[in-house]
Order: structure tokens, then sequence, then C-alpha cells
């Protein structure tokens, strides 16, 4: 990346601006540098702050930028001064700012003033410059809280509710047309979930160029992943392409690669990608013992006709790993903290809500809602979800990970603790149809002896939690006072971890977006599951290496 000079000719100062080269960005190329404005809070009372909670796009809809032109007219750099309307300081100026592991975070920048309004209407301005050597297209990719995007002064993408706290569906991707020179990308952002924490970000965002087009569909180039498909027997490794629509109807093609050196070639359909609409593609490459090259030929082709283009793609050393990894989608929340209760419960409301939509969307998803804080608020307001939010449970598809919430095991009395436990599984189990059997209780800062007889009594089957013990094994059997042993999991149990005890079931992350059948195909396997599946797995290598 290069830094370049500025003259605006509205101000009589030069300033400088983060210019990205196109022809530059490659697989592992994040945005790292950027401009930014912020932050404009705007003050709203009444039943906009009572009633509305989370309808943020609200805040999007104000152009904060008016005062200089609006957002259709800026051409940003360090040091330029916007006037400020609204709560805070009358001025605010574009300044420089690094990410850190990839992410741009609002969170400290915005201080208290995110605490000023209910709502928590804060947005803040992003931008860099993206010089091209000739009219082309590119997909950008991002992770976001809520975002619109803008090109060269217009809007290209709305989305300003964001990511899912636990709910990991690959992050956004668009398709821009950019023009020959520099180009301005301007991300406007505000906060998303309010769980335990408040999501207020862009993550992760990266720019992939078009490598073909054909008929309206434009092809990224394509990106290694560190997968590979199976069987073991003849692996192969996963690469990813970008598939884009800029057509006012809807449009088919096949897409693939080959390699003329091992007589392979993969392709697969797109039936009907709608304009705007862009998905992605797997295709494998295959594998052997050894880092090897390949010349692949990425082509796409309809019914009449067939472009292509070869890249030269390293595919990585297969090192014949097996097992299973198992995929949680989960979320904690607080009921009090550092923000107010009422607050809390409409956030778990909205991550709820999300979850929901994916049941829906994917009958191979699975998930844990579990506080009864806020699951029961939300089976009785909406009714909408109440039938499918017990079929899951009943299916196995939901399974609860606590009892009536997360209590602080010890500080809360005895009889506390044991109301906490019968109360939690009589409603799980009466209402929504599946108790908690492996009791998680992830932010719990200590435990007592008894915890394995509890919750053995308590009609779990083994117990995990997240606090980390120097030189406590990931998985052991605990033995409380009266002789109850229950298998524990300590936090995450990665697939280094599980091989070093032996076993070959882990704990993994996946890329969670509809369809997610695609993660049955990979080596070692993932899925999608529920906490008692990955304990049951154990229990069952267990037996097996006793046995042996």
């Amino acid at each position: 990346m290069e830094m370049v000079a500025l003259h605006n000719p509205t101000d009589s100062k030069d300033g400088w601006y983060p210019v990205y080269r196109l022809e530059d960005m490659k697989d592992d190329s994040f945005i790292e540098e950027w401009l930014v404005l912020g932050p404009f809070i705007m003050e709203t009372g009444g039943a906009f702050e009572k009633e509305y909670l989370y309808e943020r796009e609200k805040i999007l809809n104000v152009d904060y930028l008016e005062d200089v032109g609006g957002e259709a007219i800026i051409r940003p750099y360090e040091g330029l001064r916007c006037p400020n309307r609204f709560f805070g300081p009358d001025t605010l100026t574009w300044e420089k700012a690094q990410t850190l592991r990839n992410r741009l975070s609002f969170v400290d920048k915005t201080g208290e003033a995110l605490y000023h309004t209910i709502q928590r209407n804060a947005v803040w301005y992003a931008a860099f410059y993206l010089e091209c050597e000739k009219e082309t297209g590119a997909f950008l990719r991002f992770e976001h809280s809520g975002i619109r995007i803008f090109v060269n002064g217009e809007m290209i993408f709305d989305q300003p509710y964001g990511r899912t706290k636990g709910l990991s569906t690959g992050g956004s991707s668009v398709l821009v047309n950019l023009k020959k020179g520099l180009n301005l990308i301007m991300a406007k952002v505000r906060p998303g979930f309010i769980a335990d924490g408040i999501d207020f970000e862009i993550s992760n965002f990266r720019i992939t160029p078009v490598a073909l087009n054909i008929k309206g569909i434009s092809v990224s180039i394509p990106e290694k992943s560190g997968l590979f498909f199976g069987p073991v027997s003849s692996p192969r490794q996963v690469f990813t392409v970008l598939a884009g629509s800029r057509e006012g109807k809807k449009t088919s093609c096949f897409i693939g690669l080959r390699e003329a050196d091992t007589n392979y070639d993969q392709s697969i359909e797109i039936k009907d990608l709608r304009p705007g609409d862009v998905c992605v593609i797997r295709l494998g490459l295959p594998a052997t013992d050894t880092r090897r090259n390949a010349l692949a030929e990425l082509y796409v082709k309809d019914d009449i006709e067939e472009v292509s283009t070869k890249f030269e793609l390293q595919v990585d050393a297969f090192t014949g790993d097996q097992g299973q990894e198992f995929v949680f989608s989960e979320f904690h929340f607080d009921t009090t903290y550092h923000e107010e209760q009422r607050v809390y419960a409409f956030g778990a409301f909205d991550i709820c809500r999300n979850y929901m939509r994916q049941f829906r969307k994917d009958p191979n998803f699975k998930g844990i809602l579990s506080e009864i804080d806020y699951l029961h608020p939300y089976y009785s307001i909406f009714v909408e979800d109440r039938k499918l939010l017990r079929e899951v449970f009943m299916e196995g598809r939901a399974e609860p990970d606590s009892f009536y919430n997360q209590p602080n095991e010890m500080s809360v009395s005895e009889e506390g603790l044991v109301r906490n436990l019968v109360y939690g599984q009589l409603y799980h189990e009466n209402v929504l149809g599946r108790r908690c059997i492996i009791y998680s209780p992830g932010d719990v800062f200590g435990h007592p002896a008894q915890l394995s007889q509890l919750a053995a009594k308590g009609g779990c089957s083994g117990v995990a939690w997240d606090k980390y013990i120097l030189g406590l094994p990931p998985l052991f059997r605990h033995v409380s006072p009266d002789g109850s042993a229950l298998v524990h999991r300590r936090g995450r149990v990665t697939r280094h971890e599980a091989r070093m005890m032996g076993f070959s079931s882990s704990i993994g992350v996946a890329d969670k977006g509809a369809p997610s059948d695609w993660l049955n195909q990979l080596v070692p396997a993932k899925k999608l599951a529920v906490p008692s599946e990955f304990h049951d797995a154990i229990i069952r290598e267990e037996k097996a290496i006793i046995e042996s």
C-alpha cells in the first residue's frame, strides 16, 4: 500500500489518504489502514427510545456529511474537518486509523458517548481509496455490526443489521463496478448486537478481483482455504470462488476448475442467481502428501459459450488427519453488567430471532438457546416462533446449556443453586421439550466441589466450562464428594489437544451459512452440533480405549 497526497479544490490544504492498488490484492490482503470520522450521536427520545430498540436503520438514514456536500460528494483526507450538528463537539475531523488483528473497532473510539442514548445511536464513517488500471469489477468482503457501503459516492450495499453473536456465516460480499483511476470506498457503520459486550466494528475487510465475466455473471479469482474434501484416499484441497450477478434478471451457469496434469475437472451449477446476489462456490484440486504447484484453469460456461483463465495455485500437503470436529453456535448474555437489564433483554431477543431464522433456513443448523431470563420472554412474546422453538428442542437441533441461568456458584446459597437447577430443568423439559444435558456455565468464575453430583442429580451427563486453569487438561473426569463422576470439558478442545489425549473428536469452527451440507464432505468432517453430541462421542471413544 502507498500513501499519496490529495489537493482538495474546496480547501487550500493538502491532506493524506490511504490508497490500495487492486492489482496488488491477494488472498491474504486485508485493508489495514483507514480514514475514520465520528462519532455522530443522534439524540432521540420518546417512543423511539422506549419502543423501537434495534430499528437502528433509522440512524443510518441520516446524512451526517450534509454540511460538507453530503455522502455523495465527500472526498476525505486526513485532517479534513466536518461540522457536527449532533451530540458532542461542534467539529469532527477525519483521522488515520489502523486495524488490530484485521478489526476496526469503534467502541473505544466512541467512549462514553456510546452510552448517551439507550439506542446506542452512534455512527462512524471509514474510508480508503482503491486505484485501478482500468474499468473493472471486484468483490468487497467483510464482516460488520451494521453497515452501508458507498463506492464513489453511490450507495451500493445496505445491511443495517450485521452479524449475530455465535453465528458466523462467512460475512458479507458485494460485487462492485470500479472506474479507471482512484475509487473512494466508504463505509457507514453503526453498533450491532448487545450481549455481554457491544459489537461495533468492521472486520476482515478485503477485496477480491474479478477473474471472468459471462453474460452478466462475474466470477472471482480462486482463493485457497485450509480445508480438504474427502475421501481420505483421494483428498482435494478446497478453493473458494465468488460468483455475482449484475444482470436485471435471474441467471444460471456452470463454474469449474480443471487441471490437465491430473486429468481433474470439477464444476458446480449455479441456478437462478438474482441481481445483486453473491454466492460462494467451493471447488477442489487433488492433494497429495507433499505440497505442490498446480496449473489450474478456472472456467465459466452456459449453454452457448465458455470463458476461462489459468492460475498457478499452490496445493498444500494433506496430512491424513481424520476424526470429526463439532461446531457449536451459542451466545451468552449478562442479565445486568455494563448495560441496563432492558437493553440486554432486547439484545438477546434480537440474537434469538436470528437463530430462529437460521433454523428455518438450514435443516442442518443446530444451536444452543438456554438462559430463561431471555428464553421465556421470547417464547411468550414471539408467538410466531413458538412452534418451531419447541420442534428444534424436541428434535435435538437446539439444546440448553444451563439451568435457569448461569449462577455465580461460589457466592449463591446452596438452596439458591438447587432452585436454579430444578426450576431451569422443569422449564426446559416441560415447556420446550428438552432438558439441559451438558451443564455449561461458561461465564461462571469458580465451581464448588459438589458440581458433578449436583449436575448428575439434576439430570446431566456432563459439564463444560470456559474459564482457563493452568495445567488442567481440556477433558477430565471430575469426582464429587459423594462419588458422582462426570466428564468435564474445559473450553474449546482443539484438534491438537484431542489428539494428545488419544481422541479423534474435537471442537472446531466453521462457516455456518446456509446451506451447510458441504461441511460433511470435509476431512476431518465438521458437524454442526449441540454439546451432548460432543460429550457422547468422547464417552464412546473413552470406552473403546479402555476396552482395547
